[in-house]
């Protein structure tokens, strides 16, 4: 690869080829690199690589964010904050980052959570997909900063893994779509800029789910997915219905008719466009 004309060092005028057919070459490539068992570890060696080679494709590195994203919270914290953009640079473009147990195994854990405390200032969008459980303690944690970049947030945990609360205490003022498939319980004040919202509804985050929608008065897509324990969803006294006139999107799922019928009548969408209620005919056992 180093070989190639497209890294040859540039000129004291230009470039062998513009920064934009070198963008579209290089996300070829590192596609290709990125597939498989080791995929994220592979895509960092050649993004160090590219990074290394002359002075100009280093700069075009920084400046284009698209290059290098997402960023994997289990690299070596240097080499991730050579590829963030400084605090201090307004003009950071979408930073994105994902946190995957599965990449590099739990061993790796701490140094992800590390990356997530220092850069979460920074990140645009984030991922988090975690299967077996490490130490949760220290990510639920870092999970209460202050992240005032984000936009969008999608977290998969297996069932056995422990649930995260209080996400983003701090602050996360651009939040507008998030996608949760633990039933995690939300707490409304972070979120009064949510657009979108996608949730799985068990017994855990079921008493706390209707009061926190109520302060989400904007959303304009809610999707709510019952999971194996979504029986006794009724709470005591009932909440009054909630009206969402920006909402577009309703789908209520995967969860027996009667809970199924009982979030929609606590829900008002005068303005809906899509409206959907498909709940399961496999009955789960009241607790």
């Amino acid at each position: 690869m180093a070989n190639n004309a497209l890294f040859a060092k540039p000129s004291t005028s230009t470039m062998l080829l513009s920064d934009e057919l070198i963008v579209d070459v290089w996300k070829h490539y590192i596609n290709g690199e990125s597939k498989g068992t080791g995929g994220s570890a592979r895509r960092l060696r050649a993004i160090m690589l590219f990074r290394c080679l002359n002075s100009h494709l280093r700069d075009l590195l920084l400046r284009t964010p698209s290059l290098w994203n997402p960023i994997d919270l289990s690299w070596p914290s240097p080499s991730v904050a050579l590829l963030l953009p400084r605090p201090s640079n307004e003009n950071t473009g979408s930073v994105s980052a994902v946190l995957d147990a599965e990449e590099g195994g739990n061993g790796l854990h701490g140094r992800r959570v590390d990356n997530l405390t220092t850069h979460l200032s920074l990140l645009s969008s984030m991922e988090i997909s975690i299967r077996h459980p490490p130490d949760m303690e220290n990510l639920a944690i870092a999970l209460t900063g202050n992240a005032p970049k984000l936009h969008t947030l999608v977290i998969n945990l297996s069932a056995d893994v422990p649930s995260i609360g209080n996400l983003f205490a701090a602050g996360a003022p651009l939040l507008r779509k998030m996608s949760l498939s633990p039933a995690l319980i939300i707490q409304a004040t972070p979120f009064h800029t949510l657009r979108e919202l996608n949730i799985l509804v068990t017994t855990f985050n079921y008493p706390d789910l209707l009061p926190s929608l109520r302060e989400m008065p904007y959303l304009q897509s809610l999707v709510m997915t019952g999971g194996e324990n979504s029986a006794a969803i009724h709470s005591d006294p009932p909440p009054a219905r909630i009206t969402f006139n920006a909402c577009r999107t309703l789908i209520i799922q995967g969860m027996d008719i009667p809970r199924a019928r009982y979030l929609s009548s606590k829900t008002r969408v005068p303005n809906v466009i899509i409206y959907r209620l498909s709940p399961t005919t496999t009955r789960t056992a009241s607790r």
